[in-house]
């Protein structure tokens, strides 16, 4: 792809195709792969901030995991947005973060502001090979997986496949979320991997669509977790608001709406 009147500040090439690194108008810097699709967005002068539609809406995970949740996981690094909020949101975690790319981590770490941090483990894996692996012997459970992972050419084929899921269930607390970024264009896999995502988690997730994109956030819970209740989401909203400048109330109204059959699953209204 040709970026035209934007400022390329670093280009690369692997086994996997293109990254590049874009400084555009206001302030922002964007992390661009192969065939020029968006990964990831950055404030050069607040890179810590929440900034892209999708991954507002993937925040969402504070709503339902407590703030002194102690473990981490998430695959797929990109420009590192999720992990830096991580690190920020969750001061006790530890931030586990499995990337199959090196050229990736090392775009975040010089161009997207990934911290060199105690609490961050990077892991160059595969990640369904990473939590396979793991759930054969899961003696450190995690209270959240954030799944993120680019795969256009083979989108879900594996990635999402049952048992895939199922080991993000054996790598679940009680209590934990997975909170999954989907695409929502491609209707039959779509479907079924929500048929999948229904069936391990018992019917426990609410589906989130992103306005004006085809991204589609999903959150699974453990089957055993307790549902939460309506006024229990608003009180944590109360002091999220003093943190972090994300719509948090706009967002649990979008959550209510499009969840109907399998809400009361999951939230006590």
């Amino acid at each position: 792809m040709h970026f035209l009147e934007k400022n390329v500040v670093f280009s690369t090439e692997d086994a996997y195709g293109t990254i590049s690194v874009v400084d555009e108008a206001d302030d922002k810097r964007t992390l661009y792969f192969g065939d020029g699709s968006k990964q990831s967005q950055m404030l050069k002068n607040n890179p810590d901030r929440v900034l892209t539609p999708y991954e507002k809406v993937m925040a969402c995970w504070q709503l339902f995991v407590p703030q002194d949740a102690r473990n981490v996981l998430v695959l797929g690094l990109g420009g590192g947005s999720a992990t830096k909020h991580c690190l920020q949101a969750l001061p006790e975690a530890h931030i586990s973060v499995v990337e199959l790319r090196e050229s990736v981590v090392n775009v975040a770490r010089d161009y997207f502001a990934l911290p060199n941090d105690d609490r961050l483990t990077v892991y160059l894996d595969d990640a369904a090979q990473f939590i396979a692996n793991q759930a054969q012997d899961a003696d450190k459970p995690f209270d959240l997986l954030l799944v993120d992972m680019y795969d256009l050419e083979n989108l879900y084929a594996y990635i999402y496949s049952e048992d895939f899921l199922n080991n993000c269930l054996k790598l679940l607390n009680v209590g934990g979320v997975v909170a999954l970024n989907l695409w929502g264009s491609h209707q039959t896999r779509f479907e079924s991997v929500i048929a999948a995502l229904g069936k391990v988690f018992h019917w426990k997730i609410l589906v989130v669509p992103v306005v004006e994109s085809s991204n589609v956030i999903v959150f699974a819970f453990h089957p055993e977790t307790p549902t939460y209740t309506f006024e229990s989401l608003l009180k944590r909203i109360g002091h999220l608001e003093k943190d972090f400048s994300v719509p948090w109330k706009t967002y649990l109204e979008t959550i209510l709406q499009n969840n109907h059959e399998q809400l009361s699953l999951s939230i006590t209204l």
